[in-house]
C-alpha cells in the first residue's frame, strides 16, 4: 500500500513536520518569539539533522543567546514522540493543529512580524484561507445602537462573501457573530484562552452556535495554558484584511488594536456614530479615530467601494510578501 501524499508531501513526512513545529513551539521551553527565530533558521527536522548536537547548539547561540541555547532540548526523538501524542489527543477532542507550513494556515496572518507557529482550530479549517476576512470588534459595554450596527454590518459582510472575525466577548463581538449566523454566514471566534475554556462562560451557547453554523474557533494556546488576551489581538488583526471597530471608549483595548492595524498595514474602517450616540462614552474612541484620519468612515452605501479596497489591499499584501521573499 502506498503512502498518502498531501500537497506534494507524503502524509508521514507532513506528520513529522507538524510534530517538529509543535515541539519547538510548545515543548522546547522557549518563548514563542525565540521558537520562531529558531524555526526560521531550522524550518524542518531535516535541517536540524544536518548538524551534530554540539554544532546545532552552537549555531543556536547566534539566534537566541547562550542561556536559551542551553534550554533547548535537542533530544528530538523524545520531543517528537511527546508532540505526536499531544496532537493525537487534541484530534480526539476535534481540535486540529495547523502549523506555519500548512497550506490551510491563514495567508495574511503568516505576514505579521511574529505569527503563531501553531494554531489550535475547532470547526471548519478550510475557511481560514479566505483573504476577505474582516474583523468586527468593539467594546463589551456597547449601546443598543452599537450592537445593532455590529449585527447589520456582519450581515452585509456575509452577503459580500466575507469571513467575519471577532472575539467571543460580550457586546460588539457577540452581536457580530449573531448577525453572521442569522445571515447564514460563517465566522471565526478568536480565543484569548485555550479552546477548552470559553471566556466569558455566558457566551458558551453562542460559541457552539458558531461551530454549528460552519464557523471555527482559533487559539494559539495549548490546552492547560494560561489565558493571553492581549496576544490574541494580533491574531484578530493579522487574520483580517480590514478591521471595523464599531464602538470603543478612548482607553479601550480596541484603540490598542488600531495601533496593530497600522503596523500590519490593514484597513481601518469605522461607521460614523449616529448623532444621538456622539456623546456616548462608547463612541469616544471611534470619533477620535475618525477625527485624526486614522480610520476611513464607511456607511451602508459604501459596500462595493469597501469590498474593492479590501481585495486590492489583500492583493498588495501578498504581492509585497512574495517580492520580499524573492529578494
Amino acid at each position: 500500500m502506498g503512502i498518502a501524499v498531501e500537497n506534494g508531501r507524503s502524509s508521514k513526512n507532513w506528520e513529522t513536520q507538524l510534530a517538529y513545529t509543535y515541539a519547538l513551539s510548545h515543548l522546547a521551553r522557549l518563548s514563542q518569539e525565540s521558537a520562531l527565530r529558531i524555526y526560521k533558521e531550522f524550518p524542518s527536522l531535516e535541517s536540524v539533522q544536518l548538524f551534530s548536537r554540539a554544532d546545532y547548539r552552537h549555531r543556536l547561540r547566534g539566534y537566541v543567546g547562550e542561556g536559551l541555547a542551553r534550554l533547548v532540548n535537542v533530544d528530538w526523538d523524545s520531543l517528537l514522540d511527546s508532540a505526536h501524542q499531544e496532537i493525537r489527543a487534541l484530534a480526539d477532542s476535534q481540535i486540529r493543529v495547523i502549523c506555519l507550513g500548512d497550506p490551510r494556515y491563514p495567508p495574511l496572518l503568516r505576514l505579521i512580524p511574529f505569527p503563531p507557529m501553531t494554531l489550535f482550530v475547532k470547526g471548519d479549517q478550510e475557511i481560514l484561507t479566505n483573504m476577505l476576512a474582516v474583523a468586527v470588534i468593539g467594546t463589551r459595554n456597547c449601546t443598543r445602537w452599537g450592537a445593532d450596527v455590529a449585527f447589520r454590518t456582519a450581515q452585509s459582510l456575509v452577503a459580500d462573501g466575507c469571513l467575519v472575525v471577532s472575539g467571543v466577548e460580550r457586546g460588539i463581538a457577540a452581536a457580530a457573530h449573531q448577525g453572521t449566523i442569522e445571515a447564514g454566514g460563517k465566522s471565526v471566534a478568536i480565543f484569548g484562552s485555550p479552546l477548552h475554556k470559553i471566556y466569558p462562560a455566558e457566551n458558551k451557547e453562542l460559541a457552539f452556535h458558531i461551530l454549528d453554523s460552519g464557523g471555527a474557533w482559533i487559539s494559539e494556546l495549548p490546552l492547560g495554558a494560561k489565558c493571553a488576551f492581549r496576544r490574541s489581538r494580533r491574531i484578530v488583526v493579522g487574520l483580517s484584511v480590514a478591521i471595523l471597530p464599531i464602538q470603543t471608549p478612548v482607553g479601550g483595548s480596541t484603540m490598542q488594536v488600531a495601533q496593530l492595524v497600522e503596523s500590519y498595514a490593514r484597513l481601518l474602517l469605522c461607521p460614523e456614530p449616529a448623532v444621538e450616540e456622539r456623546e456616548s462614552k462608547a463612541s469616544e474612541g471611534i470619533i477620535q479615530l475618525i477625527n485624526s484620519h486614522r480610520a476611513q468612515v464607511i456607511s451602508q452605501s459604501d459596500g462595493l467601494n469597501s469590498m474593492e479596497s479590501m481585495r486590492k489591499q489583500a492583493h498588495n499584501l501578498l504581492q509585497g510578501a512574495a517580492w520580499n521573499a524573492a529578494r
